[in-house]
């Protein structure tokens, strides 16, 4: 039976990897249109400046709407981890203490008197990214777990508990485990 303590503090780099993670997924068909648009707009353009086509206008506009959205979502992105780390709800510096067991979790914050503990197979879902693993209790209720503060054996540990109760609701960045 594999079962390990985790004591750590996330840091707010740790908040902004999982912040831009949360983003990308969940916009991601969008950010393909996105990129699709700025690459084919750049390559257009190489080929106006070499009078290989004619310019038409519609396109280098519709690629700076584009540019301009992909902007302003990652300045509120942004804003929005400042606005965090600044509340005095913020868990950003706090000390966790986390454990995992084939069949159970908890997270532990004993300066705000936090605990959530439960069945690793109620657990939402969990992804390792390569610096953190982000745990869902709940779709809204998320933990960080740096990487950065583990030993190779803890990291090998905590996802094959995770792989073994999540099944495919856990994911690896680093393809199939």
């Amino acid at each position: 039976m594999d079962a390990i303590t985790l004591n750590f503090k996330v840091s707010v780099s740790d908040f902004r990897e999982a912040s831009y993670y949360g983003l990308f997924m969940r916009r991601r068909n969008a950010f393909r249109v996105a990129a699709t648009v700025l690459l084919a707009s750049f390559v257009y353009g190489v080929l106006c400046y070499h009078k290989v086509l004619p310019m038409e206008p519609l396109l280098p506009l519709l690629a700076g709407a584009y540019l301009i959205w992909f902007l302003f979502i990652l300045a509120h992105v942004e804003r929005q981890i400042l606005s965090y780390t600044r509340s005095h709800d913020s868990l950003i510096g706090a000390s966790y203490t986390a454990s995992f067991s084939d069949s159970q979790f908890s997270f532990f914050v004993p300066d705000r008197k936090f605990c959530v503990s439960g069945a690793i197979s109620e657990l939402n879902c969990a992804f390792e990214l390569s610096r953190c693993f982000l745990i869902y209790a709940t779709q809204e209720q998320l933990f960080i777990v740096p990487i950065r503060q583990m030993s190779q054996n803890e990291i090998n540990t905590l996802r094959n508990i995770l792989q073994t109760g999540l099944s495919s609701r856990f994911a690896s960045q680093f393809g199939k485990i």
